[in-house]
């Protein structure tokens, strides 16, 4: 690299200057052996690299001469800031050289990325392109089909036609006949009746002469014994014993002035003929019961069922044994009413439960077990009562922690192992889960999921609490009875929402159980295992659910999906829509939702809040229930 190629014209300058300064010798001496040094320790250093050499020769010239030190130094300054800026220059040169290589190398992965998408997109277009052809041609066929179809039907329809006209004179027909049957019909049902009145007075007959035939046992006892201790009877039992005698059928025997009777006793000849008599009436009573039993067989047995229904005091007296075969021979009976919550849901009889574990879509999912737990086995009623002792201690710290803390926590105390609380948790949730049809399983079932909110339970209770309350203290109740009418205006008052259809439901309830005055025994309708309070619970549950489906789907649809936003204004408008009693309400409704006050809401004019975050909320946390009855707002 040194020492550099020299032009010709500095080579002849170099020639005319024969003579050099010893300070040119000396610096260029050093100048040749430091370069040749630098260059045996980096053989690949570069010209820039050397400069450092050049920069002391320059600085020992420039100190040499004094008078010339100011301007080149300038010079060298400036030569030096050109050679930084340069270099800077030539960094980021390098640096964007750099970039540019990685974008280009970028863009061509992505050039051949959307290439072989557009041509799988091509593929999939010209698949779905042939897929669609061969689609059309065979909806062609079908259309051909479906015309041909068409006019084979339209001829079956004119043949049908005639067969309808000739089905109507055969219903003309078979109507005059079913009149004429039930004239028939009618005529039977009145022979029925007065076979069964003709029955009853066999039965009177049969009644009076079995207390006659007793009576006279009764006496012949009495005689006999009176025989045998060789006493005769007093005077007393001689009458009564010949007023029996005239009042019964052996009054028509022939009795002989000489003969026994009037001496106060019976002869072994006169018991004889008084055993014959009632042996005689007992085989008469026993034929006139199966004649009345066949005649009441011969009877229609389903018209009689729909003339004289079995009443109530009469299903209730059936046997156990009775009810469970009819529950084997009538199952669709016996799930009606499982769904009514009359009946219990069958358990599955197996030894162990398999909870889910820790999945957190399952009801049982915050339990976090994940063992199978032994099957309790637990009734509806101990279910029940584990609920209740629940919600009793729930409701006395509403505000410490959230339901499935509280839940685990109730159960450690109810069970005093975390093993066991976990098993009884387990056991409670499946029995709830088999009777899903009760409104108490359902509503903690809800709330676990997070469907309903928890004052969904509370207001219920405080609801019952308030009938109890208000019906106690009412003017219209005396010695814990009360009018049926006076009855339902108090459960109007507590609740105003009530439709019409649920209203008549809890009336036909409580009017079968009224006493025959008309009046309501309250301590047997109000309390808590009675069915018209699983009833009142289980149309709450439904009010509260249907409504809140309503307003969570109508949100929905008012708002933007695909941007999980929702205007407050149009909240606020469809709670107004579905119910317009619900009044101020509406904006509390939606300020608990959205977690914003109540005057924030009520002026706020296209602000828009998280659609997701606030139908959770309507769904978990804000209890949503009508303000005046569904049937007064449809019509």
């Amino acid at each position: 690299m040194w020492p550099a190629v020299m032009s010709s014209r500095q080579r002849r300058r170099q020639v005319a200057l024969k003579s050099k300064t010893p300070l040119a010798l000396q610096l260029e001496a050093f100048v040749r052996r430091e370069h040749q040094q630098y260059l045996r320790e980096h053989p690949s250093c570069s010209r820039a690299d050397c400069l450092h050499i050049f920069r002391e020769v320059l600085n020992t010239f420039v100190n040499h001469f004094s008078e010339y030190k100011g301007i080149l130094s300038i010079i060298r300054d400036e030569y030096d800031a050109a050679l930084n800026e340069m270099s800077e220059r030539v960094k980021q040169m390098q640096v964007e050289y750099l970039e540019s290589q990685t974008d280009r190398e970028m863009h061509a992965m992505e050039i051949i990325q959307l290439k072989e998408s557009m041509n799988a997109t091509i593929s999939n277009q010209k698949a779905q392109l042939s897929a669609a052809q061969e689609l059309v041609h065979a909806m062609r066929d079908q259309v051909a089909a479906a015309e041909h179809a068409n006019t084979l039907l339209t001829l079956e329809m004119e043949q049908k036609r005639k067969t309808h006209f000739e089905a109507q004179q055969q219903v003309k027909l078979l109507s005059n006949a079913m009149i004429e049957e039930s004239s028939r019909t009618a005529a039977a049902r009145d022979a029925t009746r007065k076979m069964k009145k003709e029955s009853q007075l066999q039965e009177a007959r049969i009644k009076v002469l079995k207390e006659h035939v007793a009576e006279l046992e009764e006496s012949l006892k009495r005689q006999t014994y009176a025989q045998i201790e060789g006493r005769q009877l007093s005077a007393d039992t001689g009458a009564v014993a010949v007023d029996m005698r005239g009042s019964s059928p052996q009054a028509n025997w022939p009795l002989h002035e000489g003969s026994d009777v009037k001496t106060g006793t019976y002869s072994n000849q006169f018991v004889t003929h008084v055993l014959a008599r009632i042996d005689a009436l007992e085989m008469k009573l026993t034929m006139a019961a199966k004649e009345s039993m066949a005649a009441l067989a011969d009877a229609p047995s389903l018209l009689d069922a729909a003339i004289h229904p079995a009443s109530v005091s009469n299903l209730e007296g059936a046997s156990p044994a009775a009810r469970n075969s009819a529950d084997a021979v009538f199952p669709v009976i016996r799930e009606w009413l499982q769904r009514e919550g009359v009946g219990e849901a069958e358990v599955e009889p197996t030894d162990v439960i398999v909870p889910p574990g820790r999945n957190p879509k399952e009801v049982m999912g915050f339990l976090s077990a994940t063992l199978p737990v032994k099957h309790r086995h637990l009734s509806l009623q101990v279910t029940l009562q584990l609920m209740e002792s629940l919600w009793t201690a729930r409701a006395q710290a509403l505000d410490s922690l959230r339901l499935p803390q509280f839940f685990l926590e109730w159960l450690q105390t109810q069970a005093g192992d975390p093993k066991e609380a976990k098993a009884l948790g387990v056991n409670l949730l499946d029995t709830c889960q088999h009777n899903i049809h009760h409104p108490d399983c359902r509503a903690l079932l809800a709330v676990l999921k997070g469907f309903l909110p928890e004052e969904l339970v509370h207001m219920c209770r405080r609801r019952l609490a308030q009938l109890r309350f208000s019906t106690a203290k009412s003017t219209a109740t005396l010695h814990d009875k009360m009018s049926f009418d006076a009855f339902f205006a108090e459960v109007r008052a507590v609740c105003p929402e009530k439709s019409l259809a649920n209203m008549l439901h809890l009336r036909f309830t409580v009017f079968r159980r009224r006493n025959t005055a008309g009046e309501v025994e309250l301590s047997h309708v109000l309390s808590e295992d009675s069915y018209f309070v699983t009833l009142f619970k289980w149309q709450w549950v439904q009010e509260v659910e249907a409504f809140t489906l309503r307003v969570v789907e109508g949100i929905r649809d008012e708002g933007d999906e695909k941007r999980n936003i929702v205007a407050l204004n149009k909240a606020t408008r469809l709670l107004q829509r579905l119910d317009a009693a619900l009044g101020e309400a509406v904006y509390t409704y939606v300020s608990l939702a959205c977690q914003r006050p109540v005057i924030d809401v009520s002026t706020a004019e296209g602000v828009t809040v998280p659609l997701n975050a606030m139908l959770l909320r309507f769904r978990s946390s804000v209890l949503l229930y009508r303000r005046s009855p569904e049937d007064v707002m449809d019509t």
